[in-house]
């Protein structure tokens, strides 16, 4: 049997050899667990503050003394305050500790409610997840397995880099019962720990553990960590190993490292030579793509001469299927455009003319509406919009008080428009409380109300009713606001509906009365006329009637009788034309209605038969709106 001094000695060893490969992540073992006291003694026991170690004596020369008491909670535990006795002292202090009060102060060092700093609880769950994993390391997986997503992940490298440098076989083994992602992280450990083995054993290893790929990263990414001193070298060792096993996108990051330092020792001649000795199953634009995210940005135009002058058939390809146009672009706008202008005209020049216009009125958007004449003609209103987008998204009352400063009366309604648009998908309310708060002499405050009002009928559909109701008669859009809103809130449409002015009320009517049939209230729908006059019912009756008989023409005949008879004639009409295009009746029920046909519309109807609806006069348009049919 171990005497407790060899079982603390060699732990202390073990600990202050290895103590550092699982300090990095421990501290992510902080959670929300219920903390689960250690019984105590008695019921009516104090908790006492147990220093792990003495202070040492004032000379400084005589070592800390190591208080192997084990207090009954992790918050009793006084830590020195000189890092060479807190280390010190947890180790000797841990090596004491039986399996089952390490796993017990682990979980209680996970409690969100111990204050405690950084270094201390990081130091001391080090130490103790170091002891468990040295007796008791199925335990120590258990405890890993146990924590949420984020933590397993990180705990399980720090187990298994550890174990892997303990007993290689022994972690395989135990890998090989973890599921993914699990064994993807345990894998990754092992590998990355025993650095030592050559590719082929990290090969088998990772075949065992079901992901052979990761061993061909895990190998090319050695490679490439350290200096590379010689890049050429380097990049056909990988290039040539990774084709012929079939791993080239394992080899992706690596090549980019490779490709970056190739380049600034050799220049950008070297670009030809990294894209010709590269087949065709890598995906070489993943490489250059790395490559040209790391190069300064003011390279950009240099790497793009050279290559649209080097590259050949090849160039068009590598700049369209890398980042960097989009890089450069992003970098320079500005200096892009002024480029590309120049190339040749072609699909080519078109797309990056148009990239270079965008990220510029990302960038600037202020910049580029006062050099709009550096933007070719075609996509100046395209530029406008953009800029007006990213501008009101920065800053919506900046962008506002621009747009009112705009001479042009046309653009300045078209920007109204985007700003509104914009700001109302940001921050409806205000943009409202902006727009409103303008003089009402301002012609571009009735452009702006006039797009605001359908930004609001989802959010705000009382504000956007109300603003429509402020516009002149002539210019209001009531009774399409109120049919929008009834789509969503048909109670609301009908406590709305009374407030409609003369000359859309017929129209807002009729909208209500067909969403009350669509929904089944073909009654409800019929009473609305009540609140119009004979003149407005008829229309109000016709209106109805078409689209009841486009959506329900079975439905429309069972309640055709309900109609007042001056409103018959024209019911009857139109129920004859949908026949015209559907045949939804029957011989006798078509007779039946056209009992009910004025000779006046008798010949109307014969007129609207004979209209070709592609080629019609400006006069049989207008026979068809009487009928509502256009």
């Amino acid at each position: 049997m171990q005497t407790l001094f060899s079982r603390v000695l060699v732990f202390v060893i073990g600990a202050l050899m290895g103590i550092g490969g699982v300090a990095t992540v421990l501290f992510l073992l902080k959670d929300e667990m219920t903390r689960k006291p250690v019984e105590q003694t008695s019921s009516t026991q104090t908790a006492k503050l147990v220093p792990i170690a003495s202070t040492p004596s004032e000379d400084g020369v005589s070592p800390p003394s190591i208080n192997a008491m084990v207090p009954s909670r992790i918050d009793d535990i006084v830590f020195p305050k000189r890092t060479f006795d807190l280390k010190a002292g947890i180790v000797f202090w841990v090596a004491t500790l039986t399996d089952d009060q390490i796993v017990d102060l682990l979980k209680q060092s996970t409690e969100s409610s111990w204050y405690v700093s950084y270094a201390n609880r990081t130091e001391l769950q080090t130490t103790l997840l170091q002891k468990l994993l040295t007796t008791a390391p199925a335990r120590a997986l258990d405890f890993v397995i146990e924590r949420d997503h984020h933590q397993r992940n990180s705990i399980i490298r720090t187990v298994y880099s550890s174990w892997a440098r303990d007993d290689l076989n022994k972690a395989i083994e135990h890998a090989k019962e973890l599921d993914e992602p699990d064994s993807y992280f345990a894998l990754d450990a092992i590998l990355d720990a025993r650095t030592d083995l050559p590719f082929e054993r990290k090969r088998e290893i990772a075949i065992e553990l079901r992901d052979e790929r990761h061993a061909f990263y895990s190998h090319f990414t050695k490679l490439t960590t350290d200096k590379i001193e010689n890049p050429r070298e380097t990049w056909y060792e990988i290039v040539n190993l990774a084709s012929r096993e079939k791993f080239q996108e394992e080899a992706e990051d690596a090549l980019n490292r490779i490709a970056f330092v190739w380049i600034e020792e050799r220049g950008l001649e070297i670009l030809d030579e990294l894209v010709s000795s590269i087949s065709e199953d890598f995906d070489y634009y993943s490489v250059l793509d790395g490559l040209f995210d790391d190069l300064s940005a003011d390279r950009s135009q240099e790497v793009f001469d050279y290559i649209m002058s080097n590259l050949g058939d090849q160039a068009i390809d590598v700049i369209r299927e890398t980042r960097l146009s989009e890089n450069w672009a992003r970098r320079n706008p500005k200096n892009m455009l002024a480029k590309v202008k120049t190339l040749p005209a072609s699909d080519f020049q078109e797309d990056l003319i148009r990239l270079s216009v965008r990220r510029w009125a990302d960038n600037n958007p202020q910049q580029i509406f006062e050099q709009l004449e550096q933007v070719p003609p075609g996509l100046r209103e395209y530029a406008r919009e953009r800029a007006i987008d990213e501008f009101t998204q920065q800053s919506p009352t900046a962008a506002a008080q621009f747009v009112l400063q705009i001479s042009d009366e046309e653009m300045r309604e078209q920007l109204a428009y985007r700003l509104i648009r914009t700001w109302c998908e940001e921050d409806a309310a205000s943009a409202k409380e902006w727009v409103l708060d303008l003089p009402t002499n301002d012609p571009i405050r009735a452009s702006m109300i006039s797009s605001l009002k359908w930004r609001l009928v989802s959010t705000d559909p009382k504000g956007a009713f109300e603003l429509a109701l402020s516009e002149p008669i002539a210019d209001g859009s009531e009774d399409s606001i109120i049919a929008s809103i009834a789509d969503d809130d048909l109670q609301l449409a009908l406590e709305l509906l009374p407030q409609v002015r003369e000359g859309r009320k017929v129209s807002a009517y009729a909208h209500i009365g067909s969403s009350l049939v669509e929904q089944g209230f073909s009654t409800q729908a019929l009473d609305l006329a009540n609140d119009l006059d004979q003149t407005e019912q008829k229309e109000f009756y016709q209106r109805i009637a078409m689209r009841w008989a486009y959506d329900d023409p079975k439905g429309l005949l069972k309640v055709f009788d309900d109609f007042p008879t001056f409103a018959k004639s024209r019911i009857a009409v139109g129920i004859k034309i949908t026949n015209e295009v559907g045949n939804y009746y029957s011989e006798e029920e078509i007779a039946n209605v056209e009992k009910h046909i004025s000779d006046k519309d008798k010949e109307l109807f014969k007129q609207v038969q004979n209209i070709d609806i592609d080629n019609a006069t400006e006069e049989e348009l207008e026979l068809l709106h009487q009928l509502h049919l256009y």
